[in-house]
């Protein structure tokens, strides 16, 4: 524990190291703040905390029915969220640094009309760039989260049965991921498809049933500590796949590996770009560029969706210690869609799979 809270208080001192004298930062993101001080929050919908970050002082404004607190002498705690509060603490402050992002108009105004301060834009380079690159305990959770996540997707591919709804399978994934001792939940709303619905990349399950030679698109993860996995696998439910289901099989699985080899291979120099290109390069060259509708992967961490987006015109360095996705996949609308999808993290000149069974 003293190591994990190490952590948080060197990350909330690299931002403060940021700031000049007469400059705060105002931190209002739910997942930036557990990054900075692991104080979760009970719903990211809801305002829960702020974290200021003076030159001289590190300080929580939480609902004083907050159960777990950060520990640590550092971080100064105060148990309120009222605005005044936090306004008192800003007066002395020539600039104050606002995230645009998550902080609402009405908060914006309520602090502007009791501080006569500078509001400007908190650069967002200053947290992303951090949150890039996962530490040890990280990289850890997102482990567990892959193992776990790989060992439930092949029970689920063993035990579907004709007449079962997609609401049903994605029933009995939340159940395999809650017996788990690890999992807090899942990590975003799982995604079951059968046959035709497989052609919508973000499909939410209905009461589809299943019926035999019929293709299964199944997309979840779950959350470890704060920190999700994201899997997909397409299986054919059947006995005889079709043609055209072999074919887009064939040609994911390619795209999926040159962008793997491309990481395995990789000494030092490579962009966001280059593992699309690797990949969009095989759909295309196959006749399949326009059904490739979405980017080759993302980061993710303490959210699902992270930097880097691998997307073609990201030219963003792959560095050690990320962790991201890589899941090309074909949609034909009116028939199914094939998507692969693996959690990587990113070693020195390598990467490794994390949602895998191996160990």
């Amino acid at each position: 524990m003293a190591k994990n809270t190490f952590s948080h208080q060197n990350r909330s001192r690299k931002i403060q190291k940021q700031l000049i004298d007469t400059q705060v930062a105002l931190i209002s993101k739910p997942t930036d703040l557990f990054y900075l001080t692991d104080f979760p929050q009970l719903s990211p919908t809801e305002r829960e905390a702020f974290l200021l970050i003076k030159p001289q002082a590190i300080i929580l404004f939480h609902h004083s029915f907050s159960p777990t607190l950060p520990t640590g002498r550092w971080l100064t705690k105060i148990p309120s969220t009222q605005l005044t509060q936090l306004a008192e603490h800003l007066k002395e402050s020539l600039e104050v640094l606002l995230d645009e992002q998550t902080l609402t108009v009405a908060e914006f105004k309520n602090l502007k009309n009791q501080v006569a301060g500078r509001f400007t834009t908190l650069n967002p380079k200053w947290l992303s760039n951090l949150r890039l690159i996962k530490d040890r305990t990280e990289q850890e959770q997102m482990r567990k989260a892959g193992q776990i996540t790989a060992k439930i997707m092949a029970k689920i591919g063993q035990t579907l049965k004709v007449g079962m709804t997609e609401q049903m399978v994605a029933r009995k994934i939340s159940q395999e991921a809650l017996k788990e001792q690890d999992v807090v939940g899942l990590a975003f709303p799982t995604i079951v498809a059968f046959g035709q619905s497989g052609a919508l990349p973000h499909y939410q399950p209905g009461n589809v049933k299943l019926k035999r030679e019929t293709p299964v698109l199944v997309d979840f993860g779950v959350n470890v500590g704060g920190y999700f996995s994201d899997m997909t696998r397409t299986f054919w439910f059947g006995r005889q796949p079709t043609a055209k289901f072999l074919e887009i099989k064939q040609v994911v699985q390619e795209a999926y590996n040159q962008a793997w080899l491309k990481l395995k291979k990789h000494q030092g120099e490579l962009t966001a770009k280059d593992l699309d290109d690797a990949a969009r390069g095989v759909v295309a060259q196959r006749g399949y560029g326009e059904q490739f509708i979405h980017n080759t992967g993302h980061g993710l961490g303490l959210e699902i969706h992270e930097p880097p987006s691998l997307a073609w015109n990201n030219p963003a360095p792959i560095k050690p210690n990320m962790i991201i996705t890589i899941e090309p996949g074909i949609y034909l609308p009116g028939q199914f869609g094939y998507r692969h999808e693996n959690t990587v993290l990113i070693t020195q000149n390598s990467a490794k799979v994390l949602t895998t069974n191996k160990t």
